[in-house]
This record gives structure tokens, C-alpha cells and sequence, in this order.
């Protein structure tokens, strides 16, 4: 969060994953478990210019939008660790909208988590691209973090190690699969 950070319990903070915080978190947790958030689908719809793309080979990243509901990761994090796990992920997610919204965990639980919104207003949102565009940046955009057609690989193989099996990160892995991409 850019201004202000979420509330914290005694507990700690949850931290919803939806992307790359799902394998790639970069910060210590106290527990990690499948959760599902109600109310938002992803969609890989935030173009990628430094990650997973650069200016000349865009990749894509994933994006929460209205409606449906999503599954991911959710991570427990330490009250005493939450201030500098909140500035590192203002860095790290700046071109998202950072929100607490309710999900239901493995177990049935329902927590608050802090998660991060697709943002219409940054100039990197697409909600919808023509799909040779949207082919092209998830098959051959790359950046300093690597390939976007290996971020969606990476997401689908979290989901799976958490249980979930099927989603539209699986959905696109195959479609991605038979796609050249050029080397850096």
C-alpha cells in the first residue's frame, strides 16, 4: 500500500496470491494455505515492461476483476514483519491497487487479506487485447525476471501443489506450450 498500511491482528497480516506472490513471494510467512477469493476473477491482463516484459518484448502479469472468484495462495505474515513486508510489496506491486477483501481459506475459514487489484488507471491495464497480442506477450515477452509464458507455468504449477487442479492458468499453459519464443 502506497499512503497507508491495512490493519493488523495480533495474528498478523494475511496476503492473498493470485500471480507470482503464489511462488515468487520474497518475504517470510508464518503459513501458507489455498484460499479462494469471492467477488473477483484473474485475467492476464496487466502488460509486463520490466518483470515478465520489457518495452520491446511486453510480456503479461495477471490482474483481479470484478465478479467470479479466484483461487490462490494466501500467506500469514508476523504482526513485527508486516511493515517491512507491506513497504517491499508497495515496490513490488505498484501498477495494482492494494485492498482488503474477504476470502475463505482450505479449511473454511474466512480471513481478511490484503490482495492487489488490475488498475485501470496505470497505463499497463488491458481488460481486453486482441488475441495476437495477448499470444504474442505470453509467448515471447521477457524481462529481467524471466519469460511471461513461464510466469504462467510457475502460477499453474502453485495452484496445483495447493490442490487446485484446474483454472485459466492451467487453461493456458497448453495453449503457450507449442509457441516459439526468441532469446534474450
Amino acid at each position: 500500500m502506497r499512503h497507508r498500511f491495512p490493519p493488523i491482528s495480533p495474528d498478523g497480516l494475511w496476503i492473498f496470491g493470485y500471480g507470482s506472490l503464489m511462488w515468487d513471494p520474497g518475504f517470510e510467512y508464518v503459513r501458507a494455505a489455498r484460499a479462494t477469493l469471492p467477488g473477483w476473477h484473474r485475467r492476464m491482463s496487466m502488460i509486463a515492461t520490466n518483470s515478465y516484459g520489457r518495452p520491446s518484448r511486453p510480456g503479461l502479469a495477471a490482474g483481479l476483476h470484478p465478479r467470479g472468484s479466484v483461487e490462490g495462495v494466501a500467506f500469514l505474515v508476523a504482526p513485527d514483519k508486516c511493515p517491512e513486508i507491506l513497504n517491499v510489496l508497495s515496490k513490488r506491486e505498484w501498477a495494482y491497487l492494494a485492498v482488503m477483501a474477504p476470502m475463505r481459506l482450505a479449511d473454511g475459514s474466512s480471513v481478511r487479506a490484503l490482495t492487489y487489484l488490475a488498475s485501470p488507471v496505470n497505463g499497463r491495464f488491458r481488460a481486453t487485447q486482441p488475441v495476437g497480442d495477448f499470444l504474442r506477450r505470453l509467448s515471447h515477452g521477457v524481462g529481467r525476471k524471466g519469460y511471461a509464458a513461464d510466469y504462467v507455468r510457475q502460477s499453474a504449477d502453485a495452484l496445483t501443489s495447493h490442490g487446485v487442479r484446474q483454472s485459466d492458468l492451467h487453461d493456458l499453459v497448453p495453449v503457450i506450450a507449442g509457441r516459439t519464443r526468441f532469446r534474450r
